[in-house]
């Protein structure tokens, strides 16, 4: 049976003397900010309407197959109050964040996406990584015909960019969700419980935090609109580049590993 909308839902709870359910952001930074912190506890209802409203209030005026500057933003950081329950490396300030958000419009449907999870080795998938070993805590069968809504990952990465190699442990999570017009949809969490290390100890990843989304385009379901927010500090030696250089690599790599999943689910 299809959810009543918050409106209806809103009326029916004053009748009966209960408090309201909460209200979805509506602005990027708190989606972006959302996604992350209410993975766990937001109901399949309530992140629906988050992500409604990241399409209505943000995608609806970006153009997501235009140039990456367009579509790409700074969020807010993530602070201790937006863990939701995952752990953050201790002695590690939040304020060292380098956050990044980028948005594109994939050339495939949400469910293929979700049957690239079950993809064992996802060096395949991410070009900055040409190692990533991917295990599963909970039950690939009902994820792959749909009859649960949630899989759970271990990834064991080796990440090589321009700015150093290290080799790391992560966890990512994924729930997939029907809005409530009936269009599918999928939500990703990851994070790093500890700083890793490169060699000798020179290049270290201090922090790392994803939430990634997939939205079913409303005038092709064939397609899906993805948006990727990542909050990571680096430490890279005596030669640190420049904030500014270290978020646009970031931000280079999101695009290039979104174009990269469209290309392996092209057959390339």
């Amino acid at each position: 049976m299809r959810l009543p909308r918050p409106s209806a839902l809103f009326a029916a709870l004053l009748l009966c003397g209960c408090e309201p359910p909460p209200e979805a952001p509506t602005e990027l930074g708190d989606l972006a900010l959302f996604f992350f912190s209410e993975f766990e506890t937001a109901d399949d209802a309530y992140m629906a309407d988050a992500l409604m409203n990241l399409e209505g209030s943000v995608f609806a005026d970006v153009n997501l197959d235009g140039e990456r500057a367009q579509r790409q933003w700074i969020p807010p950081i993530l602070e201790a109050e937006h863990l939701g329950g995952a752990a953050a490396p201790p002695d590690v300030s939040p304020d060292a964040q380098l956050p990044i958000t980028v948005a594109k419009r994939s050339t495939h449907p949400v469910q293929t996406h979700a049957i690239g999870v079950l993809e064992p080795d996802q060096s395949q998938l991410e070009p900055s990584a040409p190692e990533h070993d991917r295990t599963y805590v909970s039950d690939t069968a009902c994820w792959e015909d749909s009859s649960c809504p949630r899989i759970d990952t271990e990834n064991l990465i080796k990440k090589s960019n321009i700015l150093y190699t290290i080799v790391y442990d992560t966890e990512k999570d994924f729930r997939r969700l029907e809005l409530p017009d009936g269009r599918a949809a999928m939500v990703a969490r990851t994070w790093n419980e500890e700083r890793a290390f490169g060699d000798e100890g020179r290049n270290s990843i201090d922090q790392n935090f994803a939430a990634e989304v997939w939205i079913e385009s409303a005038d092709d379901p064939d397609t899906c609109q993805r948006m990727m927010s990542v909050w990571s500090s680096v430490t890279l030696g005596e030669n640190n580049p420049e904030d500014e250089i270290i978020r646009r690599t970031i931000g280079l790599g999101l695009d290039t590993l979104f174009n990269r999943h469209d290309a392996f689910y092209d057959g390339e």
